[in-house]
Formats: structure tokens, sequence, C-alpha cells
């Protein structure tokens, strides 16, 4: 990118001009850094009160058969806070199987649950 191309991209916003960010980078002979955001912090939940914890692991899988059936669900795209929390759990119970398909985790129960 030449240099008149970089001036019409200045935002005020930022507080460094475009000119400036390259002149900074090059004469310290360093890669500009890429400013980082954290993560969301995912909310700590009390299995003694969640429901998908409290509720009988057989009940669960009863849940799910009825919401998804047999068919391979994006884990991903799970809705409301219940249904993340049954998946995890039934993960970790052994009763998901699961296909990690370019980096989307699909799940299903198994036929054994």
């Amino acid at each position: 990118m030449k240099m008149k191309e970089a001036q019409g991209l200045y935002n005020p916003a930022q507080g460094i001009r475009p000119e400036d960010w390259f002149t900074n980078a090059l004469t310290q002979g360093q890669k500009p850094k890429a400013r980082m955001q954290s993560a969301p912090q995912k909310k700590a939940i009390n299995p003694n009160t969640h429901e998908a914890w409290s509720i009988p692991l057989s009940q669960l899988v009863n849940l799910w058969q009825a919401k998804y059936g047999d068919k391979w669900i994006d884990v991903s795209d799970l809705d409301d806070e219940f249904w993340p929390e049954a998946s995890s759990r039934l993960h970790r119970n052994n009763k998901l199987e699961e296909c990690d398909n370019d980096n989307t985790p699909w799940a299903r129960l198994k036929e054994d649950a």
C-alpha cells in the first residue's frame, strides 16, 4: 500500500495517523502489534441449581431426543443457556457421538444412550 493510499484510511478515533504508524514500525524494526481483546468469560454455573445438571441423566437424554431426535446438531449453535450445558453433561457421560468437520463441532445421541 502506498503512503497516499494509507493517508485516506486515517481514523481519528484510532489516535495515530497511518504514516506515523508505518514510520514508527519501520524505524523501530518491529512489526506493529495487533490489539488483542480477551474473549468474554463464560458464566460459572452451580450444578446444584442449573436444570441441565440437576435433573436425572435419563431425563436429560429423553429431553435431547425429543428436541433434536437422531439429527446431527452443530453444538456451537445451541440456543439459550440450557442446551449448551446439557450437551456438556451428555458428552461427559459418553451419551453423545461427535464429528468435528472443518472445526464445526457436531454431535448426536448415541444409539445406546
